[in-house]
Formats: structure tokens, C-alpha cells, sequence
């Protein structure tokens, strides 16, 4: 469905203000996205579909602190006709296959230039991500191929310990308990078929380097 006089309808969904304000921004300069509206809680955006059915839904993958593929289920279950943009933090080529599973049409790296945004969305509205984005996504080293399977509290965690942070200042930042983020640990180490937690601790901290930033994975 779309906004009247045939303008392309954009659901900016992030708890960032200065992030979903800048895309707005962008979009609204471009002039192919007329109606603009904006979120930043899942239950907000739900909100905002209930009064008009979005084109496009460009969505934070770790919207405060909820898991990002219940979101695009979520979102796909309630605005089946709304093609869905994960825009995050995260490598692409770690979660973006997680993402089309859940339901999502494409997916952007927020390292990446924001000037990118309007392309993007408009290839998405006219068809998927090109056959280039898709290989892109399949190169993923060998080593961190176990990384997909990670849900996204235990990567945060995963990231954390790369961080060198200790278990008590990991759940104060997640606001987790430390049993809690010691049963991430153990399912972590599980997933990735490690046997104790000096392996565990050695691979977060070679991602973190390879990574150059483990910050940008704050959420």
C-alpha cells in the first residue's frame, strides 16, 4: 500500500534518536521517499503500521535489547506487504542470512556510508538484494562460521569477552544477572564447539582485532 499521490511509505524503526533522525534526513532529501515515519521501540512501530502500511521498514537489528529476528517476524506478521531493511551494526556476512530467514529483504551495515540508505531502499522496493550483495554475504571466514549460530544477547556477550570484560561488568552493561550471562557463556561454548572457556576467550579476542572495533557491536 502506499501513501497518497503514489509516494513511497518509509518506517525508520531504531532507539538511536540521532541515527533514525539522520536517515530521515536522508530519505527526505532524496525525493523518491515522500512519507516518512518513525519508531523507536518495537511496540511504536507496531503502532505506526496499525494507522498505515509501511513500503519499506528499515529496522535496527538489536532494538532495545530485544532479539532483532522476533522483530522481523514480528514485523513480517504484521505488515506482510512491507519489504524490511535491517540496518546494524553487525557483519553482514555473519547476519545477513539470519535476517532473510527471519523474513527480511536486505540488510545494511551501519559502518556503511548513510548516503547508501535511499539506493538501497529503492533496489529493495523494486526487487531483492543483487546476486553480488548475496556472495557477499556467503564469504564468511571459516573461522567465524560458527558465529551465525549465535543468538543476539550471546554475541553480545561473545563480543564483550573479546573486550577482555569480566562477567560481572558484562551483565552490568546488559543489565543481565551473572548467572545469566554465565548460561550465555556455556551455550556459546557449546555452539562453537569449544571445551573451556580459555579457548572461548582467545577466539572472542582474535574477532574483536580482526574486527578493528568491537564497539560498533554495542547494539
Amino acid at each position: 500500500m502506499r501513501s497518497p499521490a503514489g509516494a513511497v511509505t518509509v518506517l525508520l524503526v531504531d532507539d538511536h534518536p540521532a541515527i533514525c533522525d539522520g536517515a530521515a534526513m536522508m530519505l527526505e532529501q532524496d525525493g523518491r521517499f515522500s512519507f516518512l515515519m518513525k519508531a523507536h521501540s518495537l511496540d511504536s512501530a507496531l503502532a505506526a503500521i496499525g494507522k498505515r502500511t509501511p513500503d519499506l521498514i528499515v529496522l535496527d537489528f538489536v532494538l532495545g535489547g530485544r532479539d532483532g529476528v522476533e522483530a522481523i517476524k514480528t514485523l513480517r506478521q504484521e505488515s506482510p506487504r512491507s519489504k524490511i531493511l535491517v540496518f546494524s551494526a553487525y557483519p553482514k556476512n555473519l547476519f545477513g542470512p539470519i535476517c532473510r530467514q527471519a523474513g527480511a529483504a536486505g540488510y545494511l551495515v551501519k559502518t556503511d556510508r548513510l548516503e547508501r540508505l535511499p539506493d538501497r531502499l529503492w533496489s529493495l522496493l523494486l526487487s531483492n538484494e543483487s546476486h553480488q550483495e548475496r556472495q557477499e554475504e556467503e564469504a564468511v571466514p571459516k573461522a567465524w562460521s560458527g558465529l551465525s549460530l549465535l543468538g543476539t544477547r550471546e554475541m553480545q556477550v561473545f563480543v564483550r569477552i573479546g573486550e577482555g570484560k569480566t562477567t560481572s561488568e558484562i551483565a552490568q552493561e546488559l543489565h543481565l544477572s551473572e548467572k545469566t550471562v554465565f548460561s550465555h557463556k556455556e551455550n556459546i561454548k557449546q555452539k562453537l564447539g569449544l571445551v573451556d572457556s580459555h579457548k572461548l576467550m582467545r577466539l572472542a579476542i582474535t574477532f574483536s582485532l580482526s574486527q578493528g572495533s568491537a564497539g560498533i557491536y554495542a547494539g
